[in-house]
């Protein structure tokens, strides 16, 4: 099985994808990217399915720390923010694997996305 880190902060997103991923994925989440940087360090994801606006920390600042520290885990962005082109250009320097806009993809297209982003 693999190690799915799920960093959202609202309470039904996080249940809804860690419903999707529970029968192949042993799932663990964080409500922010500080409580996330922990769980990297312990749970060691193989997978980061990640939100961009989020208090404490955002996705943004998550994701330039986990880089600068060496993770290469990789990370698949669900977000309802209207991202800018800056906003995907540093996404894409980030080495992100997919984005998805919150309600505008379907539950089989999110999971056959993270299913390729786990190796298969």
């Amino acid at each position: 099985m693999y190690n799915v880190l799920i960093v959202e902060d609202d309470f039904l997103n996080r249940e809804l994808v860690g419903e999707q991923m529970e029968e192949v994925a042993n799932i663990e989440s964080a409500t922010n990217g500080a409580a996330a940087l922990e769980k990297m360090r312990e749970f060691k994801p193989d997978l980061v399915v990640l939100d961009l606006n989020m208090p404490v920390m955002n996705g943004f600042e998550f994701l330039a720390s986990i880089r600068e520290q060496g993770y290469k885990t990789p990370v698949v962005v669900l977000t309802a923010m209207d991202l800018r082109k800056d906003d995907y250009d540093f996404l894409r320097k980030a080495k992100v694997t997919r984005v998805f806009q919150k309600g505008r993809y379907s539950d089989e297209d999110l999971l056959a996305s993270l299913g390729n982003a786990l190796g298969g």
